[in-house]
């Protein structure tokens, strides 16, 4: 009797563990999924944030009387990825975008934007898009001379 109850013990263990192996299997397809819907969204949204910033610029530039001469997305300047790079015929605008930015996001842009001056001879505008741009950060990048563009 006793080992009739082991037996059907050990059964239930081995049918539970292939059960957690199929769900580890599951989890980890999973997880591979929910990363490339997020990449996939970062990516659009990166996209969508760049037009829109680059819309708003146009016509600011335009008021004050530049011209766009040049717009490049996802430019690598001395390994250096920048997600836009607008140039007008007086300045060059570093477009860093993230829907959450964080203070060190700010710092990340300031060196972008002095590799691309560095590199292309021009005063540089660093911009930060984002549509959750927290008081702190909002504070800190305006302190930098960073301009801000929500969406």
């Amino acid at each position: 009797m006793n080992e009739k109850r082991w037996i059907e013990n050990d059964k239930k263990w081995e049918e539970n563990f292939k059960r957690w192996e199929e769900n580890d299997k599951k989890w980890e397809e999973a997880m591979k999924r929910f990363s490339r819907i997020e990449l996939e969204l970062g990516a659009s949204v990166e996209s969508q944030y760049s037009r829109y910033v680059l819309e708003d610029l146009k016509d600011e530039v335009k008021a004050r009387g530049e011209t766009v001469e040049q717009r490049v997305r996802n430019i690598n300047l001395d390994g250096v990825e920048i997600d836009l790079l607008v140039t007008t015929d007086r300045a060059v605008y570093v477009v860093e975008v993230k829907v959450r930015p964080t203070i060190n996001d700010v710092g990340a842009l300031l060196a972008k934007a002095e590799v691309v001056q560095r590199n292309l001879n021009k005063p540089t505008v660093p911009i930060l898009t984002g549509s959750y741009i927290g008081g702190e950060v909002e504070a800190y990048a305006k302190g930098k001379g960073v301009k801000i563009y929500r969406y």
